[in-house]
């Protein structure tokens, strides 16, 4: 079983150890993967996976994880163990490898609200569907060209580039397909990560306009972030299916979101 797994995974491209505990058929049809690298991705995770179950997803899920020991209550998940060798972005730009044949990549900080049934019918239009951060990188190149000196020589580069009034995705929700055209898109955007090093969407961008794929733009309630919501009932209350808390101050937040939700009567629990 180990070696049928390095054979389709190719964990060699990824430079780590493996450990599998299997529970869902290597060979299934889709599922949803998640990367959680350290403590708190993996508690996330694990959160994540809760509410997931909760709303009614009952395929499978693989978590890819150096996590020592995972959560007692692991919701009937499929185990992928690795050491650690580099920085988490370097497994995220390979994260194909770790897929199934149609693949919903999730974020350890994406909390499901709703059921996510509707989702799958996105991969009908395109071999990947991602969704919009902002209308153009333009607008991410305003926001943290003064704000981070680190990243500011790939923010040039983006503009000199060309690509300020490129579309600018974010990349907490992947779904995908096993297919040559994208796995060609997750090596260019493997080797645009490393030209920096540093965070993951524009070296995205810029593998997307390498590679000409197709992509198929999710609605924004598929990746919002929790910023304009009081709680987690207001956000169903707009239609949201999955809350993004990709920074610090919003995840803070997370814990008297969730206490407000399993108290406050009449929205929808799973």
């Amino acid at each position: 079983m180990y070696s049928k797994f390095r054979r389709r995974y190719r964990p060699d491209l990824i430079g780590a150890s493996y450990e599998l505990n299997v529970r869902w058929p290597q060979h299934s049809e889709f599922g949803v993967l998640y990367l959680a690298l350290g403590p708190e991705h993996a508690a996330l995770a694990a959160l994540s996976i809760s509410f997931l179950r909760r709303f009614g997803y009952s395929g499978p899920i693989r978590v890819v994880t150096d996590a020592a020991v995972w959560p007692e209550h692991d919701y009937d998940c499929e185990i992928v163990k690795i050491k650690v060798e580099h920085a988490p972005r370097w497994y995220k730009t390979q994260i194909n490898q770790f897929g199934f044949d149609v693949t919903l990549f999730l974020d350890s900080d994406i909390l499901i609200i709703s059921k996510i049934d509707h989702i799958w019918e996105n991969i009908c239009f395109a071999e990947l569907c991602i969704s919009l951060e902002s209308p153009q990188v333009r607008d991410f190149i305003n926001y943290y060209w003064e704000r981070s000196d680190r990243m500011r020589p790939e923010l040039a580069y983006m503009h000199r580039s060309g690509l300020a009034q490129h579309a600018f995705y974010n990349s907490g929700v992947l779904l995908f397909r096993r297919s040559e055209k994208v796995e060609r898109m997750f090596n260019c955007w493997h080797e645009e990560w490393r030209r920096f090093g540093g965070r993951d969407q524009c070296a995205l961008v810029r593998a997307l306009v390498r590679t000409g794929i197709k992509v198929q733009l999710l609605p924004r309630s598929w990746n919002c972030p929790p910023t304009h919501f009081q709680s987690i009932a207001d956000a169903q209350r707009a239609g949201i299916k999955m809350m993004h808390f990709f920074s610090g101050p919003q995840r803070l937040r997370l814990p008297a979101l969730l206490e407000k939700f399993d108290d406050e009567p009449g929205v929808v629990q799973g």
